[in-house]
């Protein structure tokens, strides 16, 4: 191994520590949310960058964040400001009327998102609910 490696590695190290002491930070400010770390390889001949995740489960913590930071953003506006109109709309998808307006601001913010991948659209969800529907009243 050579002395390059080593110091490379003590810093990736160095990085992935203080990566974490500010997500750690992050979650006492904002008091919610837990921090999510990928080990490093603990083969120093491995160059992988260290990465930490904060992680926000649920609705109501996700909305209320996002209201807070909306002011802040300097992008992703629009996407921001449906994801906010989403949770403040869920807790009433009761409602068939509310879910079918859900779905439609779910499309509209994956297509701000750039989701190639995604194949469950609204249209979709309506189908299935559909066949439900007719297999549940044979």
């Amino acid at each position: 191994m050579k002395i390059y490696d080593c110091i490379t590695f003590s810093n990736e190290r160095l990085l992935y520590n203080l990566r974490l002491n500010i997500l750690d930070k992050f979650v006492d400010i904002i008091g919610e949310g837990t921090v999510r770390d990928r080990p490093l390889p603990k083969d120093p001949n491995k160059h992988v960058s260290a990465m930490s995740d904060y992680v926000l489960v649920g609705v109501r913590p996700v909305g209320e964040l996002l209201k807070q930071l909306r002011p802040f953003f300097k992008s992703k506006n629009k996407q921001a400001d449906l994801i906010i109109r989403i949770t403040e709309q869920l807790p009433h998808s009761n409602d068939p009327a509310i879910y079918d307006q859900i779905l439609d601001l779910v499309d509209q913010a994956s297509d701000n998102n750039d989701s190639k991948k995604r194949t469950i659209t609204a249209e979709v969800v309506r189908d299935r609910m559909r066949q439900g529907l007719n297999e549940s009243s044979l």
